[in-house]
């Protein structure tokens, strides 16, 4: 089974937030060994960079070069060794969500 993802392109510096009206967070749904659950982050960075930190399968020689790929931000590298080494029962799903931000709000 695939991992499907809908990362963008890398960006050189990443922010988050558009003119203060919304911002962008980072899910990863995960369907593993702990159960069907996701984690959020502000920066697409952190995902990816925590998904090659924790996804089941990888060893600590694929980690590293996981790890690698994240900082040169060779986001199709990333997906292909991960695809290739992780554990067949475990999926992995990152999707970018823009919420709009509430003006005034404090």
């Amino acid at each position: 089974m695939s991992i499907p993802s809908s990362t963008p392109n890398p960006a050189p510096q990443e922010h988050n937030c558009a003119a203060g009206e919304t911002c962008t967070v980072y899910s990863v749904a995960c369907d593993d060994c702990n159960g069907i659950y996701a984690e959020v982050f502000v920066f697409e960075t952190e995902a990816l960079r925590w998904l090659a930190e924790n996804a089941e399968g990888p060893n600590d020689d694929t980690r590293a070069e996981l790890l690698q790929l994240v900082e040169k931000r060779d986001d199709h590298a990333f997906w292909e060794l991960l695809e290739q080494s992780r554990d067949d029962l475990a999926t992995y799903r990152l999707d970018a969500h823009d919420l709009q931000l509430q003006p005034n709000l404090l």
